[in-house]
């Protein structure tokens, strides 16, 4: 068949708008949250522009530490460990689609050193004042662990039934919560000698809350 039409390039604002509809509404929400958040941080303190304005690293990474030392509540109280956990995700998507210095891998420890450091001593401080723990309902069974691993739609055998056994056993093993599933790295899985594999992310060790290269 002849083709009947011409490519046209899309704009900006179509792949951003693309990229956001391959991501959940909940996730959508929570990046929205935390971005509307720390852009009324920066507004407060005086700080030009938005987030997606700053040009370089070294600038990009100062304004997040000052963020996550001084983030609160707006009735001034402390965030818990979990929203912090989920407001350094929610601003590392943000960053990797909007920002003009796109991408910038600032959940990595190595590249964001003092980022990584303010954000793990605000977890302890958290940690130190009964702000990390969740208390949650009670644990499985075994039995119903079975039933859920050996339920039709969990089996392997299909491209969902495998997508739903992976996202199970991070969820139950590696207690991982919505965009923390999407932002696993193949570099945080080494295998050991004995055949086990060792996953290297948020620890948690004597109660004190950190965290790990992603």
């Amino acid at each position: 068949n002849k083709k009947t039409f011409t490519y046209v390039a899309p704009t900006e604002e179509e792949i951003k708008s693309m990229q956001t509809a391959a991501r959940g509404k909940a996730t959508h929400n929570s990046t929205s949250t935390w971005i509307n958040a720390l852009e009324t941080f920066r507004k407060d303190i005086g700080l030009p522009g938005k987030i997606d304005d700053v040009n370089s690293k070294e600038e990009l990474e100062r304004q997040l530490v000052l963020f996550f030392v001084s983030c609160k509540q707006q009735n001034g109280a402390e965030y818990s460990v979990q929203s912090i956990k989920s407001a350094r995700f929610a601003i590392a998507r943000h960053i990797n689609t909007y920002s003009k210095i796109r991408p910038q891998e600032i959940t990595n420890k190595n590249i964001y050193s003092e980022l990584y450091n303010a954000i793990t001593g605000k977890i302890k401080l958290l940690t130190d004042q009964g702000l990390g723990e969740i208390h949650g309902a009670d644990a499985f069974t075994q039995d119903e662990i079975r039933k859920i691993i050996n339920h039709p739609t969990m089996q392997p055998d299909s491209p969902k039934g495998l997508i739903r056994r992976i996202f199970w056993h991070n969820a139950f093993e590696l207690a991982l919560r919505g965009g923390e599933h999407y932002n696993l790295k193949i570099q945080q899985f080494k295998k050991r000698k004995d055949g086990g594999i060792d996953v290297t992310f948020y620890r948690s060790k004597c109660n004190q809350r950190s965290l790990s290269e992603s």
